[in-house]
């Protein structure tokens, strides 16, 4: 028995691949998109504005974690961007 000789699937590797892997500039403009969809829609509005609400129990806790981490890099922070991430959240009541 000979074995029948099939082209590739449509979903393969070469230069007609559907499937573009990683970096696939046509999911990543729909993945965008669709972001910035969600950013200007009425829901989205509202997961923004709720983001940074922190309760003051937590807001302890993540302020003495960032103490302890600090303690362990011996002061040195990430990034200047990181310093004081809480500072200026505020509270939930």
């Amino acid at each position: 028995m000979s074995k029948q000789q099939h082209p590739p699937p449509p979903h393969g590797n070469g230069p007609n691949a559907k499937n573009q892997g990683e970096g696939d500039p046509e999911s990543a403009r729909r993945y965008n998109k669709s972001q910035q969809d969600f950013v200007k829609s009425a829901r989205g509005r509202a997961a923004i504005e709720d983001a940074g609400d922190v309760d003051p129990d937590e807001l302890e806790d993540l302020e003495g974690a960032e103490q302890a981490r600090l303690a362990r890099q011996g002061g040195r922070s990430r990034s200047p961007a990181s310093h004081h991430r809480y500072q200026g959240r505020q509270a939930m009541s």
